[in-house]
């Protein structure tokens, strides 16, 4: 569990972190719905 607890979270954050750098980089795709899509996928690996 120790060894793949930091994958873990290098995982998320990658996921969290990218839809972050999306938005900086283009403030208008927040109007798409794009932006309800990586919402959605930044949540999921959390609970795995």
């Amino acid at each position: 569990m120790k060894n793949n607890f930091p994958a873990l979270l290098l995982g998320t954050a990658l996921m969290i972190t990218s839809p972050v750098t999306v938005y900086a980089q283009s403030p208008a795709t927040l109007s798409f719905p794009q932006g309800g899509q990586f919402g959605s996928v930044s949540v999921i690996p959390i609970p795995i």
